[in-house]
């Protein structure tokens, strides 16, 4: 962004990083160039100018000068990452004298743009950013510094708090989404407005491996609480792009727009599935999703009528049916048809049915019973019926004709 001139002097943001590794912690790797974005050069200890290469360790004493759109990226393992972006010059100082550790050090800058991000949780870490306005301490997050060739001095937050210490002032903070602007003109106070959009484009432009948003993690399917009698299902949804995405510890494949269809394969009974999406910057965002896999048919059991059977001998019959008893015991819950008859009604809490007076026709053969539980499971049980003795061939069985020996009575 374009800060406002003034009259006054440069100014010039010195970056402390103070390292404050406890014994139990290893020190922080010392920094290196990660990127270089067009022609950057450094110099060591006032020698001749070189181009910025990555890989290269960056040393107390040594300059740099970066022109307009050229950009330098600098990391030390998980816990300090920083963009310094041209137009812009600045140096390394020399290590702090309170700190033996390897990564502490200074950085002035006395024009440019300086994004830089912190997360102590690998080593402990402190930024302090030192400006002719202040001191100003930042807790874990993502920030800028921007200073132009005047007494302007922009601090951005895109993550986490920074506040500045004015000697005998009140102290300033600048939280998320907010940023400080501050210049040395007389009867103009510093004042706090939303971050600027160039400094947000910035942000989102750098590839931060130690800070950043949560990733977008929707599922579609399956939905929470689903049963499924199969013992394959399909996770389906959306994460944000270059998500990293696992279920249960498993990679899903991630499309380069954000979509998810991959498989996973489900245990009998209850599925805790952990699904998670990890962004570049080691962000998570997580669900999880209760899945039943059910393969088992309920229990169905007939305990009357037996094998086969004969409706005349067990029942009581009229010129069309014979009406039967059926007793016998399957799973609460479950779906019962006899004969593709609903008789669901029937069942009792304990899964035990008992039907009075069923009708069957004297044609009939088979008695099938079927049970389905909610999972779609089926369970079938087929009696056989024994066709009613007719002898006189009238089609109505001994058991209910006046005279079944002869076929011309009715």
């Amino acid at each position: 962004m374009r800060i406002t001139r003034a009259t006054a002097i440069s100014a010039i943001a010195a970056i402390s990083i103070i390292a404050t590794a406890a014994l139990s912690q290893p020190p922080l790797p010392a920094p290196k160039i990660k990127t270089v974005q067009g022609r950057v050069l450094l110099s060591v200890n006032n020698s001749d100018w070189f181009p910025a290469h990555e890989e290269a360790t960056i040393h107390a004493g040594m300059s740099v000068i970066a022109p307009e759109n050229a950009m330098i990226e600098v990391q030390s393992g998980r816990a300090l990452q920083w963009h310094f972006v041209g137009p812009g010059k600045g140096s390394i100082g020399k290590r702090s004298k309170n700190s033996s550790d390897s990564s502490s050090f200074d950085i002035e800058i006395s024009q440019g743009h300086l994004a830089f991000a912190l997360n102590s949780a690998d080593a402990p870490a402190t930024f302090v950013v030192k400006t002719p306005f202040g001191i100003v301490e930042t807790t874990n997050g993502l920030f800028s510094v921007v200073a132009d060739e005047t007494s302007a001095i922009v601090i951005a937050v895109s993550e986490g708090k920074a506040c500045i210490a004015r000697a005998e002032q009140k102290k300033i903070c600048v939280e998320k989404d907010k940023m400080l602007l501050m210049v040395s003109e007389k009867n103009k106070p510093p004042r706090i407005e939303a971050v600027d959009p160039e400094i947000r484009a910035a942000w989102k432009k750098f590839d931060w491996i130690i800070v950043g948003e949560k990733p977008e993690l929707k599922i579609v399917q399956p939905q929470d609480g689903m049963y499924s009698n199969n013992s394959t299902i399909y996770i389906i949804g959306n994460a944000s792009p270059g998500a990293t995405l696992t279920v249960n510890n498993k990679q899903i494949t991630v499309a380069a727009d954000g979509s998810f269809n991959g498989n996973y394969t489900l245990y009998e009974g209850e599925n805790k599935l952990a699904i998670q999406a990890r962004s570049k910057t080691g962000k998570i965002s997580s669900l999880t999703r209760t899945v039943f896999l059910d393969t088992t048919p309920p229990l169905l059991s007939i305990s009357q009528p037996a094998g086969s059977f004969d409706p005349t001998t067990i029942g009581t019959c009229d010129n069309r049916f014979c009406y039967i008893q059926i007793f016998g015991i399957t799973e609460p819950g479950v779906a019962l048809r006899i004969n593709g008859v609903d008789v669901s009604r029937f069942i009792e809490d304990d899964g035990s049915f008992l039907i009075q007076d069923f009708p069957v026709k004297y044609k009939e053969r088979a008695l099938t019973v079927e049970a389905v539980d909610m999972h779609r499971q089926r369970s079938f049980d087929i009696l056989s019926i024994i066709e009613p003795l007719d002898s006189d061939g009238d089609d109505v069985p001994d058991a209910i004709d006046d005279c079944p020996s002869d076929p011309s009575c009715n």
